[in-house]
């Protein structure tokens, strides 16, 4: 069949909409939480994790991002190449005392340790989480938004310096730690009034292969009235 030279326009204008989306939406996230760089150090060990709660105002969370020291800096010599840390995010449903209440999962990453190279302290590169929805923590009251915890994996050997801040830097959030494999996350190993140093990265709508889905079906249902008219 010889498709109609109208036809062949729309797909074509169609095809190109889809591949300029997913160009222009690649980087389309803009830094959203942001507290740091801090002025103490501590590590995340195998038996040792940090976390912090926040509070976002985008309605999507693409990644979380820690301050740590570069792969090159003497206190990381002693991590194993290529071992993995994983960031996960919950939702945080306030304190029981001391220890956060984690509602449900909503997404994690994981990358491979060292970070990236550097000599001293640096932003240690993305978690990548894709696009998750927390519209509904947006504006949350203080530490009723969303929580990130960092664990290392049970062979880890080394330490993941990263910087906290001190007195309560950050108010829409806390600095929170565990020492029992993630079973229980508390302020009170540190102290309540330290931040982790850690930034968020967030977007006002969907990922762009879902709005490219939604333009090109509304593309292809004009071509299919344009064929039948």
């Amino acid at each position: 069949m010889i498709r109609k030279p109208k036809q062949l326009k729309n797909w074509a204008l169609a095809g190109t909409l889809l591949f300029g989306l997913f160009l222009a939406g690649a980087q389309a996230d803009v830094i959203d939480q942001t507290n740091g760089p801090g002025s103490t150090p501590h590590g995340i060990t195998s038996g040792f994790w940090h976390g912090q709660t926040f509070t976002p105002t985008f309605d999507f969370l693409t990644a979380v991002e820690i301050w740590g020291m570069g792969e090159d800096h003497p206190w990381s010599g002693g991590i194993t190449p290529g071992t993995e840390m994983t960031a996960t995010i919950y939702e945080a449903n306030g304190f029981s005392g001391i220890n956060l209440v984690l509602g449900a999962q909503l997404g994690s990453a994981t990358r491979t340790l060292p970070f990236s190279p550097g000599a001293g302290q640096q932003w240690n590169g993305r978690f990548e989480l894709g696009a998750i929805d927390v519209s509904s923590r947006v504006g949350a009251s203080l530490d009723n938004g969303l929580a990130v915890v960092f664990n290392a994996e049970p062979g880890f050997t080394g330490e993941e310096t990263v910087w906290l801040t001190e007195f309560n830097a950050y108010a829409d959030g806390t600095g929170i730690q565990s020492n029992n494999g993630g079973a229980t996350w508390t302020w009170d190993l540190l102290g309540p009034t330290r931040d982790l140093s850690f930034r968020t990265y967030g977007d006002t709508v969907p990922e762009p292969g879902v709005l490219a889905l939604l333009a090109i079906g509304g593309l292809l249902l004009k071509v299919r009235r344009n064929r039948v008219s």
